[in-house]
């Protein structure tokens, strides 16, 4: 039976098909799964995709260990508000659009003349975002959320101000931001108004953002450069840009880095400064561009259909073929994803079907095409195991294509054998000695009809029906039946005088070749294989 008459019989095949697609879409509501999905799926086409150009809109300031070190001061102190305040008047006087600085101003300095100085920067240049944070406190009992505000006076002064908080996910990696939460603006997104009067993008939703690299590839300077651009950086340098001003510095040695996240472009366990997340999402607002998921009506269907067609396809094939196709159709999700991504910042579900679901397709099929294979064998055997030899039996096991089980016409040899006067010697003797004299003449014309390849059609009375060219088709069909009735009639004149009644019988033979109709034939209630 060919695979695909197999596959349209079964229903064990359906159901089984269903299985992967099914827990394909239960994945879905599934933390761990979507976490690994996350971690591997989307980290893996950032990776594959690699750095693109950024906007030259948007730069970062950072307050660096070279910017320390030129200084001369210590890096586990604050950078002093002072050249913070000429940082700003610095940039305006470059042309930067807007400075949003990833740093938090909470409180009153040692020096009331230095924050006044600070404050006035601020509001003398009116471009300028200062960074907010909220804290969260989480008890057993209770969940607070308190906000910490830049120092009143620089609030006031400052243009605007923006969250500098960043959402981690399970695996301490950012993946996505928040442009704004609960009304208030984030960093990004409070620079980029300013720069650009946009208000179309403030929305609660968090957005995927869409990373240009790794750290540093967003066009950074160290802050000492800054503050001297003349001397450090090429001719309008800031102009028309926003500007982020942050720490991207070891703190101390043998202590971790302050502000340092993972992102997806981690090599190495490499970090980038929160202060490059912030202007990241800034520019992907300027660009706009972010990390795209998939309709969830399009990502269910995509995870159903996807293995429905791999199980059906694995199912037709052989287990050798569908190996083949099995590692061809793991290539296929990455390959769509990759394409997807890099053309759309599209973000497609491919570790669940990789790794889930497209194997245990493969695999059920494997067991599916076992168990089917072993029922149809076992099938085989019962329906000629009383008409063929064992090799006949083994060899249409190996090959069940070779067999056609319903009528058919073809052109083989028949041999029919009669004993002569069998009426009479069976009336000269006992029902048990009858047919013990009939066991042992049918075993030994069995044996000569099965080694000539023969198939035993019937037992008619005393007499034996075989055909050779069925079920299994072969060009010697007369040749080996007439093999099997010259054995015949060898093994008779052999029999000595010792081997009882057997002895005393003459079978008489008859063999023709010619038209036959072959296969399960009969009635409704019952039917056999036979010939006509």
């Amino acid at each position: 039976m060919s695979p695909w008459r197999r596959l349209r019989r079964t229903r064990s095949a359906i159901l089984l098909a269903l299985i992967p697609g099914l827990l394909g879409i239960a994945m879905t509501y599934w933390a761990p799964a979507v976490n690994l999905e996350r971690r591997l799926g989307l980290d893996t086409l950032f990776n594959l995709r690699g750095v693109r150009t950024p906007p030259q809109e948007v730069c970062v300031v950072a307050i660096d260990d070279d910017s320390y070190g030129v200084i001369e001061r210590d890096p586990t102190l604050a950078w002093p508000r002072a050249l913070h305040a000429e940082l700003i008047r610095t940039l305006k006087q470059a042309g930067a659009r807007t400075v949003a600085f990833d740093v938090l101003f909470l409180d009153a300095g040692a020096d009331p003349d230095v924050d006044a100085a600070f404050a006035s920067a601020l509001a003398d240049t009116g471009n300028v975002v200062l960074g907010a944070s909220v804290v969260i406190t989480e008890d057993p009992l209770f969940n607070q959320a308190q906000i910490q505000e830049p120092y009143e006076p620089f609030a006031k002064a400052a243009a605007r101000v923006g969250d500098v908080d960043l959402p981690t996910d399970a695996d301490g990696v950012i993946r996505y931001a928040w442009p704004a939460r609960e009304g208030r603006p984030g960093l990004a997104l409070a620079a980029y108004e300013m720069a650009t009067g946009d208000t179309s993008q403030r929305t609660a939703d968090a957005r995927f953002l869409d990373y240009y690299g790794p750290a540093r590839t967003i066009k950074t300077v160290s802050i000492y450069q800054a503050l001297d651009p003349k001397q450090y950086l090429p001719p309008g340098f800031f102009k028309d840009k926003l500007v982020f001003v942050g720490a991207s510095q070891a703190a101390a040695p043998g202590l971790a880095p302050k502000d340092a996240f993972l992102t997806p472009f981690r090599k190495d366990g490499r970090t980038t400064f929160g202060v490059e997340i912030h202007a990241v999402l800034a520019a992907d607002l300027l660009e706009r561009r972010q990390v795209h998921l998939l309709d969830r009506r399009f990502e269910m269907a995509l995870l159903f259909l996807l293995p429905l067609v791999a199980s059906f396809t694995f199912m037709v094939l052989r287990p050798l073929a569908g190996g083949a196709a099995f590692v061809v159709m793991l290539a296929g999700p990455w390959v769509m994803a990759y394409f997807a991504f890099v053309g759309w910042s599209l973000w497609l579900p491919v570790v669940i079907p990789s790794t889930v679901q497209l194997p245990m397709s493969y695999g059920l099929s494997l067991i599916w095409y076992y168990l089917t294979t072993v029922r149809d064998r076992e099938k085989i055997k019962r329906a000629f195991g009383l008409y063929l030899s064992p090799e006949m039996i083994r060899r249409i096991a190996q090959d069940p294509d070779a067999v056609n089980l319903g009528g058919q016409e073809l052109v083989g040899t028949a041999v029919f054998t009669d004993i002569k006067g069998f009426t009479s010697i069976a009336e000269g003797m006992s029902a048990p000695e009858t047919a013990a004299m009939l066991n042992a003449y049918f075993s030994d014309a069995t044996r000569h009809v099965f080694d000539a390849g023969g198939t035993l059609i019937k037992y008619i009375g005393d007499a034996v029906f075989a055909i050779w060219g069925a079920p299994i088709r072969r060009d010697d069909h007369a040749t080996q039946a007439c093999v099997a009735a010259l054995a015949l009639a060898r093994a008779q004149e052999a029999v000595g005088p010792d081997a009882g009644p057997v002895a005393s019988l003459v079978t008489r033979i008859g063999v023709h070749t010619g038209p036959m109709l072959v296969g399960n034939l009969g009635s409704a209630q019952r039917f056999d294989y036979t010939a006509i």
